[in-house]
Formats: structure tokens, C-alpha cells, sequence
């Protein structure tokens, strides 16, 4: 957690996903304790945080998983030259398969998805994502993460953090991960491209592309009016499960070092509720 100064992120963020039905990690907390030759090295306070396993893909989801990919780089995207070529692993592939290639070593299920994003109709390419994706559940993930700030994911600037879960009906769902940096980082929720606050390039915020089904979904009306929609179910569902109140919570429980980064992070949930309003009155929801 050494981006994180709140420590309380990935907890908080994750809370919030699951709460709108985006399956995401839960996570806890440990204090590290190393011992060496009798002595004893204090590491720390460390998260703990569920991985996208055959444990978590059964107790969440009632239709068999065929596959589970993680994009190998920044930028990744399925628009992404070769994004369904290569085998398992990322030096030879655009993404990576996490489960599912021992049973089935092939990516078909991807180039079908990938296929999708090359349909130039958008209300034909909308139709095609009802068939190979939750497509509701790829828009609440968007609009959480648009919500929480989360400018290193997918409807990010840096295409990242992310996993594609396909079942047996070649149907896909997306999911976070990477959650450290959230709660900070202010950019336009509606804006097809967005700065980044990377340490390169003389520490300037660059400009760069979201990934592109949020940045279709934008120019598309009947997925940009459900992404609304969505964001402010986001904003409800922060005040429903009293996700400040949380934060103070579990910061109080891990001794959480910055407090002013714990109060920062429960500010922000009230400056982007207001941003909401203000983002579905200009468009007049």
C-alpha cells in the first residue's frame, strides 16, 4: 500500500463495487511480522485482498467460468492490435490468461469479443455487447469507477487494472483491481480522453484516450443515458452503505497512519456526489 497513504482504498473502493454488483476482492488487513535466525522484523501493516480465483469464481458467479484475462500492459485495450493472438502467457499475447487455459487453451471466446469493438453502427455494436457481455454490469463497473476517481482502470487513462470474465456462453463480465490510487485524482466523468498524474514526462499531466468501450459508450446515447443512470445509483449506494462512515471505521480499526488522507478520501465521496447532481442536471436527468 505504499500509494495509498490512507491505507483504506482497496477496502473502501471494493466495498463499494460489491454493494453495486460488480463482483470485486474483498479484503482485510495483517500486521507482518518476519523472523530470521530468532529475530524478529516488524514489516508493517499489509492488505490482504481476494484474488479473481476457482474459490471466488464459484461463490460469485452460478454459471461456469471458461476463462479469466488480465491485460499484460498499460494501454491495453481489445482494440489493441493481435488482442486475442498469442497463448497463455504475456510474452506472447496482448493478455493473459489467468484461468481456464488448461481446460481450454485457445482464445476464442476473446476474438469474439475483440470482433465487437470492429462493428462501426454503434447501435449494432450496443446490440452485440447484450449478447458477449453483462453489459449492464460493464456500465456500473464504468460508472463506480468514474465515481471513486479510479484514473488507473479501464474508463481510466491508462486502460489498466482490470479482468474479463468469460462463462461457457462466451458471455463476458469485467471487474476492478489495482484500486490504490482512487479518491484523489479529479478528471470529467463525461470526457472521452483525460489527464493522468504519472511521475514522467517532467511530472506534466498528459492527455490520453479512456478505453474504448466507456469512450464508445459516451458518444453512444442509450449506453451514455444508463451510464448516467448508474452513477447516480453510485452515488445513492455510497450514502445507503455509509461508505464515509466505513472509511472512519476500518481507519479506526488498522490504526491507519495519515489521518488526513482518511479524511480526504471521506470528503470525496460528498464533493462527487455534488458532481453527480450537477453532471446529470446539464444533462437534464
Amino acid at each position: 500500500m505504499t500509494q495509498d497513504p490512507s491505507k483504506i482504498n482497496e477496502y473502501s473502493s471494493y466495498q463499494l463495487f460489491n454493494a453495486m454488483n460488480v463482483p470485486a476482492p474483498r479484503v482485510t488487513y495483517a500486521q507482518v511480522t518476519l523472523v530470521v535466525d530468532g529475530k524478529r522484523y516488524q514489516k508493517g501493516l499489509f492488505a490482504i485482498i481476494e484474488p479473481y480465483d476457482d474459490q471466488f469464481l464459484k461463490q460469485r458467479f452460478s454459471t461456469r467460468t471458461k476463462h479469466v484475462y488480465e491485460p499484460c500492459n498499460h494501454w491495453t485495450d481489445l482494440t489493441r492490435a493481435g488482442a486475442a493472438k498469442g497463448g497463455e502467457k504475456c510474452d506472447t499475447a496482448v493478455f493473459e490468461v489467468k484461468e481456464g487455459w488448461k481446460k481450454t487453451p485457445n482464445k476464442d471466446d476473446l476474438r469474439l469479443l475483440v470482433n465487437v469493438q470492429k462493428i462501426a453502427n454503434n447501435k449494432k455494436w450496443w446490440t452485440a455487447m447484450d449478447r458477449y457481455t453483462d453489459r449492464d454490469e460493464f456500465v456500473r463497473m464504468w460508472a463506480v469507477e468514474n465515481f471513486t476517481m479510479a484514473w488507473d482502470s479501464y474508463s481510466g487513462s491508462i486502460v489498466n487494472n482490470y479482468y474479463l470474465r468469460s462463462d461457457q456462453l462466451g458471455v463476458f463480465t469485467m471487474h476492478p483491481t489495482g484500486a490504490d490510487e482512487l479518491f484523489s485524482y479529479n478528471f470529467k466523468m463525461d470526457a472521452p480522453s483525460i489527464g493522468y498524474p504519472l511521475i514522467y514526462y517532467d511530472f506534466q499531466v498528459q492527455v490520453k484516450g479512456r478505453g474504448s468501450m466507456f469512450a464508445r459508450c459516451l458518444r453512444h446515447k442509450p449506453c451514455f443515458n444508463q451510464y448516467l443512470d448508474e452513477l447516480k445509483a453510485t452515488k445513492e449506494m455510497a450514502k445507503k452503505i455509509d461508505l464515509a462512515g466505513q472509511m472512519g471505521a476500518i481507519a479506526a480499526q488498522i490504526k491507519a497512519p495519515s489521518l488526513w488522507a482518511v479524511s480526504a478520501a471521506q470528503n470525496w465521496i460528498g464533493v462527487k456526489s455534488s458532481e453527480v447532481d450537477a453532471l446529470l442536471a446539464k444533462y437534464g436527468r
